[in-house]
């Protein structure tokens, strides 16, 4: 009756400059409750019909389930998306299944790296949508 985890349709509150890179680290199947993300021409028509770019928990009935794009595969398969732009949520985990999945974020430098510097991860500035 209540969200556990992000399992209903929404679009993150971030800039949108920032990629995400989701990367499976076990095999993942429909029993496994995949990453699922809408494309992004999709998202607009929907947002265009009243949907809000927030937890406003979307019906599944009112989404395609066709246009629906799911992180399954070997252990290694990757999705890169913008989950600002696009909606997206969690799967549901079957009973007795995992889903083991490592997130990276891309956001662009504000500066570029000191090339004089062996010591450069110290001069990685933290996003301003990033917690410090």
């Amino acid at each position: 009756e209540s969200e556990i985890y992000s399992d209903s349709w929404h679009c993150d509150s971030r800039t949108t400059d920032v990629l995400k890179l989701f990367v499976c680290l076990s095999d993942v199947t429909e029993d496994h409750g995949p990453f699922q993300i809408l494309p992004r021409d999709y998202t607009i028509e929907l947002i265009e019909d009243g949907y809000q770019r927030t937890r406003n928990k979307m019906p599944n009935e009112f989404v395609d389930p066709d246009r629906v794009v799911k992180a399954t595969g070997a252990s290694g398969t990757a999705m890169l998306c913008n989950t600002t732009k696009c909606f997206h949520r969690a799967g549901h985990v079957g009973k007795g299944n995992i889903r083991d999945i490592i997130q990276f974020q891309f956001v662009p430098a504000e500066n570029p790296l000191p090339a004089d510097t062996e010591d450069w991860v110290n001069s990685v500035v933290v996003h301003p949508s990033e917690p410090n």
